[in-house]
């Protein structure tokens, strides 16, 4: 893979839906795996990527999260930081983030931790620059409730509902928020600048027939967004 990779990771957000929890503690640093969520994502990024460059969009408790990122980060892999003013917009952040608009980037969430290629397809697929964006999708349906849902058909992401329905279709697809982006991508959402969020310049680039390519990835995957969350597990079971 190419040197420099440029990733976007959200690491911000107050983890409301986990209640007691994330009081004093950011989501992003809470242990699955006896590991911290971010260790986690960090790793398999420069295993799916080789040397990245990552911006870590923090917020709260942002103190905690850099003193983490200096003493763990990994190998090959340089770190800046941009501040998200408290309102998790991450289409907001993307705008402002000066750096990344000059060749591809991947941007994921710091709650969700996918095996590492899932990473290195949709680098793969948003290289090539012939998409608006790209998109990560899941046949897990169950592994969270609040992303977006989507489909793919002949590698293009045919529809993008944000909000979820309530009622879903037997092949709807679970977004992980594990995606590609490059300048195209934000020049479209400068169109939009009240949607602050990216699920929903999405589903508009979908429905004005934009080419969103879609990444479907079968793997296992987690996502924390509720304290339960915290009792699974990314181990691979040898079991019989």
């Amino acid at each position: 893979m190419k040197e420099d990779i440029r990733t976007v990771i959200y690491v911000g957000g107050r983890g409301t839906r986990m209640g007691n929890v994330t009081t004093e503690a950011q989501k992003c640093l809470l242990p699955i795996d006896e590991k911290p969520i971010l260790s986690h994502v960090l790793e398999n990024l420069v295993v799916a990527l080789g040397s990245v460059n990552a911006v870590l969009c923090v917020s709260f408790l942002a103190t905690e999260v850099e003193d983490y990122v200096k003493r763990n980060k990994p190998n090959n892999m340089a770190v800046e930081y941009v501040w998200d003013e408290g309102s998790s917009r991450d289409s907001d952040m993307l705008r402002n983030v000066a750096s990344i608009r000059s060749r591809p980037f991947i941007a994921v969430a710091g709650d969700v931790i996918a095996e590492p290629n899932a990473y290195a397809k949709v680098y793969q697929a948003v290289e090539g620059r012939d998409s608006l964006a790209v998109v990560t999708l899941s046949p897990k349906l169950d592994e969270v409730d609040t992303h977006p849902v989507g489909k793919i058909q002949d590698g293009r992401v045919s529809s993008f509902l944000y909000p979820a329905p309530d009622i879903l279709d037997s092949d709807h697809l679970r977004d992980m928020t594990i995606r590609g982006f490059g300048d195209k991508f934000l020049r479209f959402s400068e169109r939009f600048p009240d949607m602050g969020v990216v699920s929903s310049v999405i589903s508009q680039a979908v429905d004005e027939g934009e080419y969103i390519a879609g990444s479907l990835y079968e793997g296992k995957w987690v996502h924390v967004g509720y304290p339960d969350d915290l009792a699974k597990s990314m181990k691979i079971s040898t079991s019989i």
